[in-house]
């Protein structure tokens, strides 16, 4: 692989992309980790009588409730409006989990790309952004229903049930008419996808790398055309009293005069 004049150089990146199918894995893996950066990651669902009630959203620094009507309510963690310091702070883990990972991808694909690091150290960097994108959501997922009880939120319009205080994915259907859905949203699943997605190029970059053979490559070599093949020196011509005559039968024979 050729090395760029700047890793801004976007048709090196795309190069790269057709011609490795690493890369390519770990490039997609990094695009879903950074949608789901900027979307939600945990939704309450309220359901009355039938009709869809307001949808309160959670994304890495806010929660959003949306009404029937469109407007949007956006309200940090921090304010003091939510007071969710133990909210806030199991978000900021994941934010920072999913931002490191992203961070560590790019700067490898960066070293990729320049040929700054050796092969083993590019595997061992994108198998760590890899795991983060797998671990932001396990944490969530662990840690986000303990937040809202230690912050004690009600964070679903018009209702008491407080059961996502105790699970991360459930319904309840105990309310007459009222229906409550919650769990992960769409982010979550991205980053789950994101992280899967680094580590399977990993594993092809190590599968790739297993038969080769030790001598470092050259792009310079790759490109050039291949040797003719050589053709053995054709062997002396028999006929011709060369390098070896033909063997005379029996040696030296005496004539038939006695002579």
């Amino acid at each position: 692989m050729s090395q760029a004049d700047s890793w801004l150089d976007l048709g090196a990146w795309v190069r790269i992309a057709r011609s490795n199918r690493a890369a390519s894995l770990v490039a997609l893996g990094l695009v879903l980790g950074m949608l789901a950066l900027v979307g939600p990651w945990f939704s309450i669902d309220v359901f009355t009588s039938g009709a869809h009630d307001p949808v309160v959203d959670f994304t890495t620094t806010s929660y959003v409730t949306r009404d029937n009507e469109g407007p949007y309510f956006v309200i940090p963690y921090d304010s003091a409006a939510c007071r969710c310091a133990t909210m806030a702070g199991t978000f900021n883990l994941v934010l920072a989990s999913v931002a490191i990972a992203l961070l560590l991808g790019a700067g490898t694909a960066v070293a990729f790309l320049r040929g700054w690091v050796k092969h083993d150290m590019r595997v061992a960097l994108a198998s760590l952004s890899g795991i983060l994108l797998l671990v932001a959501p396990i944490l969530l997922a662990v840690s986000l229903p303990g937040a809202m009880a230690a912050d004690d939120r009600n964070l679903a319009p018009g209702s008491d049930d407080d059961n996502w205080q105790r699970i991360f994915i459930g319904q309840n259907t105990s309310i007459t008419t009222q229906t409550l859905s919650w769990g992960p949203s769409w982010a979550w699943v991205l980053s789950l996808l994101g992280g899967g997605v680094i580590l399977a190029g990993v594993a092809v970059s190590r599968k790739e790398a297993r038969p080769r053979a030790p001598t470092s490559y050259s792009p310079q070599a790759a490109m050039a055309p291949a040797a003719a093949p050589s053709v053995p020196p054709a062997g002396p011509d028999p006929s011709s009293g060369g390098a070896f005559p033909a063997p005379t039968m029996g040696g030296d024979q005496p004539s038939r005069d006695g002579n």
